[in-house]
């Protein structure tokens, strides 16, 4: 086997002292950069893995949020919709009382209206009375030459009305 390596150029000393510095420079290596680089690596792998949590967590305290946000502003519309519900029964309310206070004014004033009508339809007729009485003492005064003084024509010509009156009414 030497003489093999020794036509292929290799040295079996040198191999083996390649093959011993090639481990010396390996746990060197080992020792001083990968332990300290895997150490790194580790680290920020852990590093990531918890940012990585966190986002999922935040993500979920956010998916928490949103859903309390959606339910209150569920409950918000729902409100909004009761209040408005309730402002409109409110108006139908306020408008039914309007019209009913409005009837009662309308009728209240029909029946100061009629009342006045009447009251005017006394005075017209207490007017159109005394007019005949005034008409009546001339046309008695024209007929009769004895002249009764004007409290007598008049006292003698209402009793007549009253009497027509009464007769009338019974």
């Amino acid at each position: 086997m030497a003489q093999i390596m020794e036509q292929i150029g290799l040295q079996p000393q040198l191999l083996v002292m390649q093959a011993v510095a090639f481990v010396i420079l390996y746990l060197i290596l080992k020792r001083f950069l990968f332990g300290p680089i895997g150490n790194m690596m580790q680290a920020r792998n852990e590093e990531i893995a918890e940012r990585l949590n966190n986002a999922e967590r935040d993500e979920r305290a956010m998916e928490a949020v949103r859903t309390e946000y959606e339910r209150r502003i569920a409950g918000i519309e729902t409100e909004a919709r009761d209040r408005i519900q309730e402002a409109m029964t409110e108006a139908r309310r306020i408008a039914d009382e309007i019209k009913e206070e409005a009837h009662k004014e309308a009728e209240g004033i029909r029946d100061r209206s009629l009342a006045q009508i009447e009251r005017e339809k006394e005075k017209a007729l207490k007017q159109i009375q005394d007019h005949i009485v005034d008409l009546s003492i001339d046309a008695a005064s024209r007929v009769v030459s004895e002249s009764l003084d004007d409290e007598d024509h008049r006292r003698l010509v209402r009793g007549f009305i009253d009497e027509l009156e009464s007769e009338t009414s019974s």
